[in-house]
């Protein structure tokens, strides 16, 4: 597991090594073992993964790709877990942000567990039964926002950097306004009240000329929030859509990098 010092931000860089700098400014913490190997379980179709809970002002953002230059992480993305989490838990979260910053360009900082947190930052914290997972921002929000993942489904490295995607700036891939020249949505078949808004194009999404893709850590699948169990939307060829929290495909990468000018 990775080491923080309370109290204080820590920077997650890897490397070899590991060292400390004074407590009046940030801790570098080098690479350490992580275990990424934790079974991952996956909610049937239909489930809770990839839930957002939203309010009228969120839904104005939640966008492909949010816009809104101010809701970028300019100074890092900086996370705080919830002292709920035990440490095998804690080891996946934090396996799962370094996999994420790995691939980008965006330093990821955390406030040590139970430390006092300021500024701009994501708690992750521990949700209970038929919560699900979700984030409450797309983009910065300013101040403390929230991811919340179920503990039972919603702990597995894809869901997790799925939501954390969500709060870095894009929504899910089917709502880009491209997506009609590659899916055929159903709404009809798509379960009422909020999973309506998962399913919404927003003109302004920004897709920085990266291709849509049914593989997108950000989409959903043909039978996600299906009212009656039949799908909720197809390939234009006819074919269903095999959702995946496995791993960032290309795009994601690239959208990611494009938007934070990596």
């Amino acid at each position: 597991m990775l080491r923080f010092f309370s109290g204080t931000l820590v920077l997650l860089v890897f490397a070899a090594e590991c060292h400390s700098a004074p407590a009046s400014g940030p801790v570098e913490v080098k690479k350490s073992p992580v275990a990424l190997n934790i079974l991952e379980q996956r909610l049937n179709p239909g489930g809770l993964v990839g839930q957002c809970k939203t309010n009228d002002s969120d839904r104005i953002s939640s966008l492909s790709g949010n816009p809104n230059e101010m809701s970028r992480w300019r100074n890092g993305y900086v996370v705080q877990l919830s002292p709920e989490w035990n440490t095998e838990q804690a080891q996946l979260i934090e396996g799962a942000l370094y996999e994420l910053s790995s691939k980008i360009c965006i330093p990821i900082r955390k406030f040590a567990t139970g430390a006092p947190a300021y500024g701009d930052f994501v708690y992750i914290q521990k949700g209970g039964d038929r919560t699900g997972c979700y984030s409450t921002g797309v983009g910065r929000q300013g101040g403390r926002q929230v991811i919340n993942l179920q503990e039972n489904g919603c702990v597995t490295k894809g869901i997790i950097m799925h939501e954390n995607i969500h709060a870095m700036g894009f929504n899910h891939e089917q709502t880009r306004p491209d997506r009609d020249n590659f899916i055929t949505i159903y709404p009809d078949q798509i379960e009422d009240g909020n999973a309506q808004y998962q399913y919404k194009v927003y003109s302004g999404s920004l897709t920085f000329g990266v291709p849509y893709d049914t593989q997108s850590i950000m989409h959903y699948g043909s039978y996600d929030f299906s009212k009656y169990g039949n799908p909720t939307m197809r390939k234009k060829d006819g074919s269903i859509i095999n959702s995946q929290r496995n791993a960032l495909t290309d795009s994601d990468i690239s959208k990611l990098r494009k938007m934070y000018n990596c």
